[in-house]
């Protein structure tokens, strides 16, 4: 499953560029090439709609997640905090061209 927000406020740059928001699959799909299959599409979509970037956060001890966007050639474009329950959160935040 993949999502993404069209117009979604980056809290490092500012801008409104797509965000997205969420990229999972199952387990039992994990280094078969599904996860990049749907990023490969939501960056066309992101392209093809006008837009020249994407960005997206990641909880900074998801070293899991973390590999898998830089193999993507996401880079870190700063750090913010998710806040649940009075409790901050560290995220690195990423950005990446829509380029294909």
């Amino acid at each position: 499953m993949s999502l993404v927000v069209i117009q979604a406020l980056c809290p490092i740059t500012g801008n409104k560029t797509p965000e997205l928001d969420k990229l999972y699959i199952q387990e039992n799909f994990t280094a078969n090439g599904v996860g990049s299959a749907l990023l490969k599409h939501a960056l066309s979509f992101c392209h093809s709609i006008g837009h020249e970037q994407v960005w997206l956060t990641v909880f900074h001890e998801n070293t899991r997640a973390l590999r898998f966007y830089g193999k993507h050639d996401f880079k870190e474009v700063g750090v913010t905090y998710f806040e649940l329950e009075n409790e901050k959160h560290k995220n690195h935040a990423l950005c990446k061209s829509t380029a294909v």
